[in-house]
């Protein structure tokens, strides 16, 4: 194939059959990699196109280019690839407006709320929770800049308000708030991102997560994402070192989450929690979201992060079902405290139930944490223990695990968001009461 100087002429290329297209296709192809199994950078699509078979494409070709776009967005390689080939034919795209996909709706209906709900817990049944319809619709309303306080009490799909939002939003081929997570603890935000990224399969949203260790490795690497989970002591130390590099990413939707925590843990302030202060100077849409906060609290947080005023509060504790749970007291000395909940597990959960059944006990200390789950296991039951001190690798691991319903016993420090379908209890060892009742949830509350 020969092209002249000048290039062929729009009328002489739009005038070409699909068959000749194709072929020309090819041939830049055969130009460029002329052995059948040369390495050229391709994807999975494009490779099936000339008829190669997984496998094939694995062994014999390199990995996917990205390209960066001026505004932070990532443009995927069958974009620019095609404005080459246009170029080659002679048309001209110098001018052309890069944007990323989807059409730019105020709002969208709300029945994609519920689809959304459908496709993430893969059950056709669900529909949103009222509170949690009403807080997604004025979260994801862009017309609407007020910032939200949402009470949802545990178990009613308080992480469905950013999931669902973003992947309605993808059902209905709209473009998406950049959003970002804020998590207390660093296994609360393990599980989360798994969640998400469990929810968000088959569609082309994207999942990252930050702590305190992974910062100045991700920073410069996360732009481009839909959702991202980032722990409370990480956003400090973005706010305080990484300003340029927040501002680039755009983000649209800053969720708090458990924000009852930046009162209950005074001892965590000067290090953590002060990254929360007038948080709305940086010019999104914020939203709070906590079950367990009375109206005093929660104003006190609300200007202490600087959104006092023009705000939509829903949900509150008068709205809340009582949950359908029994507090049972038993005195133990502290001598025989671990052997004791060890006892009451193994009579909790015979063979017969490990199948059906989890148990999930909160201590004070890390040790206690450690000690117990190992007097468990010492008894012929599963146990893993989940503390600050586990490694990153641990923490994703065990959260995964409990998450799916593998582990029948889990014993740790956090109180707050680390939620099983299969707990039917929960042993306290000196905890918050409240937030521990919240992992039974609601449909295994009997």
């Amino acid at each position: 194939m020969k092209l002249d100087a000048s290039g062929p002429t729009s009328s002489r290329a739009s005038n070409l059959g699909c068959k000749l297209n194709r072929d020309l296709c090819g041939q830049i192809m055969n130009y460029i990699s002329p052995s059948a199994c040369g390495r050229f950078t391709t994807k999975k699509e494009n490779a099936a196109q000339l008829h190669h078979s997984p496998a094939v494409h694995s062994a014999s070709y390199s990995s996917t280019i990205l390209e960066r776009m001026p505004n932070g967005e990532l443009r995927e390689p069958a974009l620019f690839v095609a404005e080459g080939y246009w170029n080659a034919l002679g048309e001209n795209v110098q001018a052309a407006v890069h944007q990323s996909s989807g059409r730019d709706f105020t709002v969208i209906d709300s029945s994609y709320y519920n689809l959304a709900a459908q496709r993430a817990l893969r059950d056709a049944t669900k529909t949103c929770y009222d509170y949690q319809m009403e807080a997604c619709k004025s979260i994801d309303d862009t017309s609407d800049h007020r910032d939200v306080v949402v009470h949802i009490a545990p178990g009613y799909g308080k992480s469905g308000l950013w999931n669902f939002t973003l992947l309605a939003r993808s059902i209905c081929g709209s473009k998406r708030q950049r959003s970002i997570v804020i998590c207390p603890y660093n296994a609360v935000l393990a599980q989360q991102k798994i969640k998400s990224k469990h929810y968000f399969c088959g569609t082309n949203l994207t999942v990252y997560s930050i702590t305190s260790s992974t910062l100045e490795k991700m920073v410069n690497l996360v732009i481009g994402f839909d959702l991202l989970y980032i722990s409370i002591d990480a956003f400090n130390t973005l706010r305080q070192s990484y300003t340029h590099e927040f501002e680039s990413w755009g983000v649209k939707v800053i969720y708090i989450d458990e924000f009852h925590l930046c009162l209950g843990e005074t001892y965590r302030h000067d290090t953590l929690w002060q990254g929360l202060r007038n948080v709305k100077a940086l010019n999104t849409k914020i939203v709070i979201v906590t079950a367990t906060t009375n109206v005093t609290a929660t104003k006190m947080i609300a200007a202490y992060v600087g959104i006092q005023e023009n705000i939509i509060t829903i949900g509150g504790a008068s709205s809340y079902t009582v949950p359908n749970v029994a507090f049972t007291m038993r005195d133990s000395s502290n001598a025989n405290l671990l052997i004791d909940v060890a006892t009451h597990v193994k009579q909790r959960l015979p063979s017969s139930l490990l199948q059906n059944k989890a148990i999930h006990i909160i201590t004070v200390s890390k040790e206690e944490a450690v000690n117990v789950a190992r007097i468990v296991n010492e008894s012929g039951i599963r146990a893993e223990w989940l503390t600050s001190d586990c490694t990153e690798h641990e923490r994703v691991r065990r959260m995964a695990e409990w998450d799916d319903g593998k582990i029948p016993v889990l014993a740790s420090t956090y109180c707050v968001g680390l939620d099983n379908a299969k707990v039917k209890e929960v042993i306290i060892m000196g905890a918050d009461v409240l937030q521990s009742a919240g992992r039974i949830r609601p449909a295994q509350q009997q």
